[in-house]
Formats: C-alpha cells, structure tokens, sequence
C-alpha cells in the first residue's frame, strides 16, 4: 500500500480530524487519549464526561450567555443614540456572579480529578522489619514482595499498581532505613530516600510492639512534611506505643492500626489514604462536571479573571468599553479551551500524545 501512495497515519490523525472537520470540540478529542491512559473506572468515567461532550455543552452554554450580553452592551457602545434595549446594569452583574462561580465550583474539581486522571506514587516507609512488604503484599493481594524475619531483606524498591477506591495508586515497599555498612543494603538505603523525597503520599509503618528508637525518629524527621497515614503494624501483638503518644507526635495525620499478617483494619487503611488526598468524596453522577485537565483549569482560570475583572469595572460605573473588552477577553479564553480559537501550536501539542492512528 505504501508503494501505491498510502502513508502511515500520524499520532492521533483521526481524532484531529474528526476535531478539524468539526465533528468533535477539542476536549472531546483529550478526552480519547485520557479514556485510553485510565488506570481505574474512576479515569474512565472522567474521560467519557468529557466524550459526551458534557464539559463541552457547559461551556457553549456560558459563552452564548456572554456573547447575548456582549452584543447589547457593543451596541450601546457604537450606537448611544439609538433607540436599543437597555442593558440592566444588577442583571448582568448578578449574571456575571454566576459564571464565576459556576467556573470556581469546576476549578475546585480539579485536584481530584488530576488525581484520579494521572494517579499517585505512594513510598511504603519505615524501618526494617516492620512490616513494610507484607503490608504491600496485602494491599495487592499476592505474595509480590519476599517476606522474612532477617533484617534488610528488601535491598531495592518494589512498584505495583492497584486502585485505592478509584485511584491509580503507584506503590513503593522500600528498604528499611536504618544506619548500615553493608554496601548493597546502604545502595537500597540510598534509593528510599529518593522515593521519599519524590513521592506524592507516604505510608509511614511503625511497629507498634516495638519502642521507638533512634532509626524511627530519623524517618519522622524525613517526612515530616509529606503528605502521609501512619500505619501502626503489628495490633494483634501487646502494643509497646501508647495512642496518646502517638498523637502527640502526629497531631495532623491519620493514624490507622492493622495486622498485615491477620489482614486486619485494611478498609480503615484505604478509607485514610482517600480521605487524605481528597479531603471529601467524590460524586460521579451526569450533573456534576470533574475537570482534570490543567489546560482546561488554566483556561477557566483566565476566563474567571476576566469576568471578575469585568464586575469590578461595572460595579466602579466604568465606560461600558472596558466592561465589553474583559468580556471579550472572557470570551477567548473559553474559546481557546474548546478549540475555536485555539493555536495551531496548542491543537498540535495535543495530538502529538496520541498514538499513531487512533
């Protein structure tokens, strides 16, 4: 076929053309690529938000609102003697209101949805043999991760992928930190600290039959201001930290206590580790819109700016001039977001994540 004149399609050539010959708005054609990269149901039903065009339809919405308003207040601006409807000065402002705060309430989606849409990295920490890799191994639900008495056992960094209640979860069970000399154990030493230090979300394990020592206080030290659960192992052994103690010493993170070797207080463990990313639940339903794309939160973000900008200048009892030219400017935020007046060099960014076809 080649030798006939055919060529091989480009990364994502049928999406951008079904977005070029206006078949699709460009957060639909994302949305192709997002709905091939999900990890969970969660990603998927995002990115099918995004497919049906409902992100999509909320914005044509607004931008016809604004382009209605837009057109009367043009009007009086170039024809001021003309008999033309006159433009309610409390009606576009409370309007104007809404689609600021319709926009806050996408914006305030985003966190979550990056989250479910790209996921996060997760370090298993502590020191040796506190249970760091059977707790891995619970998590995934199969034996990933050797298990042994010995002290050390886990000398490099073991990744697995599993859903946490929706969310891609990339989990590190890393070596036991704790002042070595062997060579090979002080190399796997080396490499938990760089997950640590690049992990969005921690696991903190502590063994709770266990007093503290000095190798506990050090990894404290290294995470004290990551984003983490403290996971207090070992509960079905007589407890040797007090909870008192504990919360003293975390007064701000969930601290959940299980077995991994009995499997227990694993839905407690899950629940902390969600609530500690999202701080809320997460509805997914036709009528609540999850935003996940930070080009569409930039976007909303500019188009918000505007439109503030716009009710400070008509609440001042500025020229309607400059009130039409935040609008405007509104207006082509919003269009950039949906692709109407989008750059060659934005639509062309896009289409080079995709593979070749699709």
């Amino acid at each position: 076929m080649l030798k006939q004149g055919a060529r091989t399609a480009q990364p994502g050539e049928f999406t951008q053309r079904a977005f070029l010959n206006g078949r699709i708005d460009l957060t639909q054609a994302e949305a192709v690529i997002d709905l091939i990269r999900a990890k969970t149901t969660a990603g998927i039903e995002i990115a099918n938000q995004q497919i049906r065009g409902m992100l999509y339809h909320e914005l044509i919405s607004v931008k016809e609102r604004l382009v209605n308003r837009l057109a009367l207040i043009e009007a009086h601006i170039d024809f001021p003697e003309e008999e033309i409807e006159a433009v309610s000065l409390e009606g576009l402002k409370e309007e104007i209101k809404g689609f600021i705060e319709k926009m806050n309430e996408w914006i305030g989606s985003y966190e979550a949805g990056r989250i479910f849409r790209e996921g996060i990295s997760c370090a298993i920490i502590g020191k040796t043999n506190v249970g760091k890799s059977s707790l891995l191994n619970v998590l995934i639900k199969e034996d990933r991760a050797i298990v042994t008495t010995v002290p050390g056992t886990t000398r490099d960094v073991i990744e697995e992928i599993l859903s946490i209640q929706g969310i891609p979860v990339r989990l590190m069970d890393t070596a036991g930190l704790r002042k070595v000399v062997d060579s090979v154990e002080l190399e796997g030493v080396r490499r938990t600290n760089e997950k640590i230090e690049d992990a969005d979300f921690v696991l903190l394990v502590i063994d709770g039959s266990r007093d503290l020592d000095d190798n506990d206080q050090d990894i404290f030290g290294k995470v004290e201001k990551k984003k983490k659960v403290v996971v207090v192992n070992k509960k079905d052994l007589p407890p040797r930290i007090s909870k008192e103690h504990l919360r003293a010493r975390f007064p701000e993170d969930p601290i959940v206590h299980i077995s991994a070797l009995k499997r227990e207080g694993m839905d407690d463990l899950n629940e902390s580790i969600y609530h500690t990313l999202l701080h809320k639940e997460v509805r997914f339903s036709p009528d609540h819109l999850i935003v996940a794309n930070v080009r569409h939160k930039d976007a909303l973000n500019q188009a918000k700016e505007n439109l503030g900008s716009a009710l400070r200048r008509l609440e001042e009892g500025a020229s309607f001039e400059f009130v039409a030219f935040e609008i405007r400017a509104g207006l082509e935020a919003l269009g950039e977001l949906v692709g109407e007046t989008a750059s060659e060099e934005v639509i062309n960014r896009i289409f080079e994540q995709f593979c070749i076809g699709k």
